[in-house]
């Protein structure tokens, strides 16, 4: 057997976020291996054979499956970019309305000994988000979270001052 995996890598390795991942495991596609009463790490050979039975990605079945209008709906929305402290940014992307984001960024407060601030946010859809985790993943801390520096940082601060994305690819 191979080195286990966290959830973080085994995430990665299939190219999707962690609560996506989570979703897999719920439904019984990929087995936990529960290494204590709080720790649960995956095998690297059930992500690969998981990945190997998807034909269509598990993160677009259902947006696949939805009329044209209805798709164009489900996956508009907001990316946004919230500091913490001086250091980090969380890049995200979300459907919800402003209060609900705001509730999210107080809810992510409870966990951060930083002070969290939405800096920018500017419309787009999940895949935008997903490139623009791949532009700066060079600067990527852990999941979502990235060094607010350089390119990164330019980058926001024009997202910030246009209220559009600029160039992703």
């Amino acid at each position: 057997m191979s080195a286990l995996l966290t959830i973080q890598q085994a995430a990665e390795r299939l190219g999707v976020s962690e609560d996506t991942f989570r979703a897999i495991v719920r439904e019984g596609g990929i087995p936990r291996i529960r290494i204590s009463e709080r720790v649960v790490r995956y095998d690297p050979e059930d992500v690969a054979a998981y990945q190997a039975q998807q034909i269509v990605p598990w993160s677009k079945r259902k947006i696949e499956a939805a009329p044209p209008a209805a798709e164009l709906r489900a996956m508009s929305g907001q990316i946004y970019f919230i500091l913490s402290g001086a250091a980090n940014v969380k890049i995200g992307f979300t459907t919800d309305t402003d209060e609900k984001l705001k509730n999210r960024i107080r809810h992510l407060q409870t966990g951060n000994p930083k002070p969290l601030k939405l800096f920018a946010q500017a419309p787009g859809t999940r895949a935008d988000e997903k490139l623009l985790h791949r532009k700066f993943g060079h600067l990527r801390e852990r999941a979502e979270w990235f060094v607010w520096a350089g390119d990164l940082r330019a980058y926001v601060e024009a997202v910030r001052k246009s209220g559009k994305l600029g160039d992703i690819e």
